[in-house]
């Protein structure tokens, strides 16, 4: 990259007040800029990160639907009112398996 583009990037990301970011197009003034570009100028694609944490259910907010003062529960006072919510073969706990189910990894 060249010093004049790096220039560039680092005095608008000063202008931003401290926050930092990553301009694509003063990095790849190319792909946006270039008279010889398509219509759409840019990225056909981006890739990024996977996410860091596991996609887990949550319990409290899916059971929050049947009784939102739930989201205050915790430990087993949230285990055992789930439980009154959910009884076996019940609607909620059928709706709680096909969304558990659709969220493992």
């Amino acid at each position: 990259m060249s010093q004049q583009r790096h220039a560039t990037s680092r005095d608008r990301n000063r202008e931003g007040q401290g926050t930092w970011c990553f301009l694509l197009g003063t990095y790849f003034p190319e792909l946006f800029f270039s008279s010889d570009r398509r219509e759409r100028p840019g990225f056909d694609a981006m890739v990024g990160n996977p996410p860091w944490d596991k996609v887990e259910p949550k319990r409290k907010e899916f059971f929050s639907q049947f009784d939102p003062a739930l989201r205050d529960f915790q430990g087993q006072t949230l285990t055992r009112r789930i439980a009154q919510l959910a009884p076996p073969g019940s609607d909620a706990q059928v709706r709680w398996q096909h969304y558990d189910a659709r969220n493992q990894v």
